[in-house]
């Protein structure tokens, strides 16, 4: 006689919530680390000159929410198709922001990272000529990144998937 185990279906709830923290956590351990090996000599950073926070915030910012969006979208694809969760068929109303999301990840992507900037880049402008700030020590930088990179991979992932559990919600 064989010992056969069903496993029930995650909830959609749940599988929002561990997917966009692991990618959460992931970014918040491996940008930091990354922007070390750019910077081993662990210089102060500025603002604006050289390679500089705004210069990492772009290009960061472009770069994770692309990834981000890209392994979401294609995970809950899997995650569907393997029966780990079961969607709503009223999936696509709950949410009217996520209706108001671009079709295909790349583009929700892409507007996750330019609103990030959006609102990034002035707010760490107005705080360093308020303060009166040039450069910051590299470990404060290592800290803004892991916290800036954190939020954002959460964001995105968690919208993404919403997104992707819409249209799918829709086609039915």
């Amino acid at each position: 006689m064989t010992n056969q185990t069903k496993t029930t279906p995650q909830t959609i709830e749940s599988y929002i919530r561990v997917q966009s923290m692991t990618a959460a956590i992931i970014n918040a351990i491996v940008n930091p680390a990354l922007a070390w090996l750019m910077n081993q000599k662990i210089a102060p950073v500025s603002l604006w000159q050289g390679s500089s926070i705004a210069m990492d915030t772009i290009i960061t910012s472009i770069i994770l929410s692309l990834l981000v969006a890209h392994f979401s979208a294609s995970g809950t694809g899997s995650a569907l198709k393997s029966g780990q969760m079961e969607i709503k068929p009223d999936m696509a109303e709950q949410n009217r922001f996520i209706r108001y999301l671009p079709k295909k990840p790349w583009q929700t992507g892409l507007l996750f990272s330019f609103c990030n900037m959006l609102i990034l880049l002035p707010l760490l402008t107005a705080i360093f000529n308020i303060a009166g700030i040039i450069t910051i020590p590299f470990s404060v930088f290592a800290i803004y990144k892991s916290i800036f990179t954190a939020t954002l991979a959460y964001i995105t992932a968690s919208c993404t998937i919403k997104k992707e559990l819409a249209k799918v919600s829709q086609s039915k």
